[in-house]
């Protein structure tokens, strides 16, 4: 307790081709929603202490990957075929609007997160790489 458990750097000690580093970087969410579980935290990123009925947070993992499966399913159907031609205006502006909400989502989330993380295991505040660094690399304490 105290200190991060892994640095910057960190995240490429087993390699590039590693689970926990392919699955930061390709499903997110799919990751954030089994340490979101771990916490005992809802998808919104909320706490759920101090209640044993409380069980929202049981299906938090299984909603993190219906997220993610659905972001990509309308990533997919939004992206146009040919950005540079203008002709799909409304599918560049929907898909925008797609990412935008769910990299604004992914911080909320992630600063929620880390200041669970930081609580529980009494671990100092530090500067805002931090956050950049426990999505990519190193999301365990």
């Amino acid at each position: 307790t105290g200190v991060w458990r892994d640095s910057l750097c960190d995240c490429l000690r087993f390699g590039p081709c590693h689970p926990h580093f392919l699955n930061a970087w390709f499903c997110r969410l799919v990751l954030m929603g089994q340490i979101l579980t771990r916490m005992k935290m809802t998808w919104l990123g909320f706490r759920t202490r101090g209640n044993p009925d409380d069980r929202r947070w049981k299906s938090t993992f299984s909603i993190m990957v219906k997220l993610t499966i659905a972001y990509y399913v309308l990533d997919i159907l939004t992206s146009p075929a040919d950005p540079e031609t203008g002709d799909d205006d409304v599918n560049v502006t929907l898909n925008s609007v797609i990412g935008s909400a769910m990299f604004f989502y992914t911080t909320y989330v992630l600063i929620q997160l880390r200041a669970t993380l930081r609580h529980v295991y009494s671990i100092p505040e530090e500067s805002c790489l931090c956050l950049y660094e426990m999505g990519l690399c190193g999301n365990n304490p």
